[in-house]
């Protein structure tokens, strides 16, 4: 189970995010941040680097705290933003919601090749070299693999967990 303090760094992470983002929305989009004087302005866009560098070392304790993660342990439902951590760091998810039916998502990371194959060699002369993009998959009820976005129901759930670990 994550401990305590853990729960308190994906909390801190989640609502500095919030403001993060916030705060950039103020300096890109809003007519009243050209107003400001500059001294302030520049102040406003370090503030903002700041933030998001902090989220950056939260973002990595998050990741660190997946490793101390093993299958006879409980985690608790989580937001898909920090779920989305622990799927950036290897681990398979699951919801609660989807009642255990074996169903779990997972990262595919994206890779360099050399076309060798239809449908690609269709495209793209053979021996071309291309990036494959990293995405998301899911392994169905039913056991195929397909790529996979989430539905807003998704992302606003609370009920993520690491696939295979109980979750309270």
């Amino acid at each position: 189970m994550l401990q305590p303090h853990q729960l308190r760094v994906i909390a801190e992470k989640r609502d500095l995010e919030i403001k993060a983002k916030a705060l950039s929305d103020f300096i890109g989009n809003n007519p009243m941040f050209d107003k400001l004087d500059p001294a302030e302005q520049e102040r406003l866009k370090e503030q903002n680097d700041v933030m998001w560098k902090y989220c950056e070392i939260l973002d990595q304790r998050i990741l660190s705290f997946a490793g101390s993660l093993s299958d006879d342990i409980s985690t608790p439902g989580l937001p898909f933003s920090d779920a989305l951590a622990l799927l950036k760091s290897g681990k398979r998810l699951t919801r609660k919601g989807w009642h255990g039916q074996g169903m779990f998502v997972f990262l595919v990371p994206g890779i360099t090749f050399k076309v060798n194959r239809p449908p690609l060699m269709g495209i793209f002369p053979e021996g071309t070299e291309i990036n494959y993009l990293g995405h998301i998959d899911i392994k169905t009820l039913n056991g195929n693999i397909g790529v996979w976005t989430p539905s807003a129901a998704d992302l606003l759930a609370e009920d993520w967990g690491v696939h295979g670990i109980p979750q309270q």
